[in-house]
């Protein structure tokens, strides 16, 4: 009985340093170090006297955003040449080659009047 007792304490034991350490912050991760942000502020932002934390937070936000900014203009860029293919696709060859040789400045005999 004695050494039934042991080994449920135990497991309680081991159990309850497990579930600290998972909620434990993790170390192995390090810790953003304190970047330096560049960019600029708005317009009259210098008027208000903003702390040098506030400035890198400013910084930051532009930069994330600028970020998202280029990866939805990438996705705009992409849905054009989509588009552009598609509409394409609704012309015959003969238009199809008619449209390339106006897009080159090419001349043809029928003329460009």
């Amino acid at each position: 009985m004695f050494r039934l007792l042991s080994l449920a304490l135990i497991f309680v034991i081991v159990s309850v340093v497990l579930a600290q350490e998972k909620d434990a912050p993790k170390k192995d991760k390090p810790t953003e170090p304190d970047k330096k942000y560049k960019g600029f502020l708005p317009a009259n932002f210098k008027k208000l006297g903003l702390t040098d934390a506030q400035v890198q937070a400013i910084y930051k936000l532009q930069t994330e955003y600028r970020e998202k900014i280029d990866n939805l203009k990438k996705q705009i860029d992409s849905l054009k040449a989509a588009e552009k293919a598609a509409i394409e696709k609704v012309l015959t060859e003969v238009q199809l080659k008619r449209l390339k040789e106006i897009r080159s400045g090419e001349k043809t005999d029928k003329g460009d009047k």
